[in-house]
């Protein structure tokens, strides 16, 4: 049983490996391989979501004021956009992550990206696999200086629900916290 949950520990590293394009030979090539093209898997989800039967339970919180909304016609790219921030591709992170993975079940299994330098506003991305498919994903970035601190939540669960929250805090200034909930509903 034990060499059987190892295979597939290691099956599971060969894939994450594999997610980018290995052809590149830069000397960030064999780091950046182990990183996830997750603005390409977003813009998928855009299109995808575009051609689908959803539609999308929406709560707002803003400063302690909710809002509902159900909307049948959903402008799909417009609800996700945000989740292309999560683009771990992009030079600022490139070489500047340790990805791990780990072995959740014989099915499911965790990569979690964590940043070696703490100047990053990622603080740590966690991105879930059951199946060898995305089943979440979740990033929290903060940053902060003397007069000023922000914190931003994403949450992603494909066919399921999106989470954004966050809240900034300013000297001397008022600074309300948001939350936007999206509960993705098949007809």
């Amino acid at each position: 049983m034990l060499k059987k949950y190892t295979f597939l520990f290691f099956s599971c590293l060969i894939i994450v490996a594999s997610c980018t394009d290995s052809a590149n030979n830069s000397p960030n090539s064999e780091n950046q391989s182990k990183y996830l093209d997750l603005k390409s898997y977003f813009e998928d989800e855009i299109s995808r979501l575009s051609l689908s039967n959803y539609t999308l339970e929406k709560t707002l919180l803003f400063d302690g004021e909710t809002e509902q909304k159900n909307t049948k016609k959903v402008d799909w790219k417009k609800e996700i956009e945000p989740f292309l921030d999560l683009d771990i591709l992009k030079n600022t992170y490139t070489g500047r992550l340790i990805a791990d993975t780990i072995l959740l079940s014989q099915d499911e299994f965790e990569v979690l990206y964590i940043p070696n330098d703490s100047s990053l506003d990622l603080k740590q991305l966690h991105v879930q696999f059951m199946h060898q498919k995305i089943n979440g994903i979740k990033a929290e970035f903060a940053s902060h200086n003397p007069l000023y601190h922000s914190y931003k939540l994403y949450e992603y669960f494909p066919d399921s629900l999106y989470l954004i929250e966050g809240n900034q805090k300013v000297k001397l200034v008022h600074s309300p916290s948001y939350s936007a909930i999206g509960r993705i509903i098949k007809k």
